[in-house]
């Protein structure tokens, strides 16, 4: 039976604001991939992170432009609330300090049970570790939850460990494998 729905920030609650920056400057992706996992792992702050970004690449206002610009997925916050109603929900991201820029505790607390930033626990996906965390914060078990990510790799971790896992594309995309996995699993 599932019982918690747990989701990744960037990419899913809304954009992925360093992806973009590997888009934007593919030839640097080993440097800006580095520099991100050390702020996700609470190594270095936010801040310090988007000035060695800036170095490589020439700009610090092409960072600051990628990071104020992020947009939040509304239509799927709206749907979590209704979720939340039915099932325990929570946070898990590889995520620095930046992520309280998008999100206030209040606004967590309505939609969310636990929320686990990897720079606060010193884990990040997909290390299997951080997914047990998560799950074990919500006094669950791994298979009782289902893990919504847009990198195949962490949907992939987080099924090693016995969770569900749905790699987001798109919120009709997901809504209807989510009610396919609910469907199956609660009947």
């Amino acid at each position: 039976m599932i019982k918690a729905i747990i989701f990744d920030n960037y990419g899913v609650l809304m954009d992925n604001t360093h992806g973009k920056l590997l888009d934007l400057f593919p030839k640097l992706a080993d440097k800006i991939y580095d520099i991100n996992t050390r702020a996700d792992l609470g190594e270095i702050s936010d801040q310090e992170r988007d000035a060695e970004l800036a170095k490589p690449i020439g700009d610090r206002g092409a960072v600051d432009r990628v990071v104020e610009t992020a947009k939040r997925n509304e239509e799927l916050l709206d749907y979590i609330l209704e979720l939340h109603k039915h099932y325990k929900t929570g946070v898990l991201s590889a995520t620095g300090d930046y992520f309280w820029r998008y999100f206030n505790k209040r606004e967590l607390a309505d939609h969310f049970d636990d929320v686990v930033l990897s720079y606060q626990v010193g884990l990040t996906k997909p290390d299997p570790a951080i997914f047990r965390l998560a799950a074990q914060r919500l006094g669950v078990a791994t298979d009782e939850c289902v893990f919504v990510d847009d990198k195949a790799e962490n949907v992939a971790a987080a099924e090693n460990v016995g969770m569900h896992g749905i790699l987001y594309k798109n919120f009709v995309q997901f809504r209807q494998e989510l009610n396919a996995i609910l469907e199956r699993e609660n009947a």
